[in-house]
């Protein structure tokens, strides 16, 4: 792959490693290296994400006490379609996986979501890869991207400017504080999420536009 040999050849110019021993290097792609981690984990949750009720008879919310031993045997019953998603850890799924196995990684970055398609190896365990990484800047930060259009459509771009540039300690506080409610959605969720704007952005939008944020938020409705 050019990416790798690019950044191979760039740690033998920097000394990093020498020609001579290139085995010393060792370049993997983020899906590759979150493959290889999470055949290490050990299972907790099993998430079906194609039904709300397994065959077997339980539910993603089946997960305290018996809950490894069902997603296991879930697994051994649904062979030949599986699709899954682990989340924290106790008892290990990867000894269930077979020669000949696939599986998506999904790696949801902050920029961007990326998609790569493993097959298992065996005996050795080693990793086919089937299809390269693809995808796009789907990542948490167009959220963020969204949020920011949002503030603008509702204060003025000007305002938006001219804060982040007077007040940059309000402005990361106010995106901390987005960032937290941001984690706490979820699909299912439909009460709405509020977000505490800083005294500092309430004051300074009084100061630039001569009417508080009350104006600016009725007005946007």
């Amino acid at each position: 792959m050019p990416a790798k040999q690019f950044m191979r050849e760039a740690a033998y110019k920097s000394a990093l490693v020498s020609r001579e021993n290139p085995e010393q290097l060792i370049i993997a792609l983020e899906p590759e290296a979150a493959s290889i981690y999470c055949r290490k984990l050990r299972l907790h949750q099993m998430v079906d994400l194609g039904t709300q009720t397994h065959q077997n008879g339980f539910t993603p919310n089946d997960q305290v006490g018996s809950g490894m031993t069902q997603a296991k045997e879930h697994v051994r019953r649904n062979r030949q379609s599986r699709t899954f998603m682990v989340e924290n850890v106790i008892g290990e799924l990867w000894s269930e996986l077979e020669e000949g196995d696939r599986y998506v990684v999904m790696d949801c970055g902050g920029g961007t979501v990326d998609l790569t398609v493993h097959q298992i190896r065996l005996p050795e365990g080693h990793l086919k890869e089937l299809y390269k990484a693809s995808g796009g800047p789907y990542g948490s930060i167009g959220v963020d991207y969204e949020f920011e259009k949002l503030l603008c459509k509702i204060f003025g771009q000007d305002f938006i400017d001219q804060f982040k540039i007077k007040r940059p300690a309000a402005w990361v506080d106010l995106m901390i504080a987005f960032e937290s409610r941001k984690r706490a959605a979820a699909p299912e969720r439909t009460n709405p999420l509020n977000i505490n704007l800083p005294f500092s952005f309430i004051d300074y939008y009084k100061k630039f536009r001569g009417h508080s944020v009350d104006h600016a938020l009725r007005k946007s409705k």
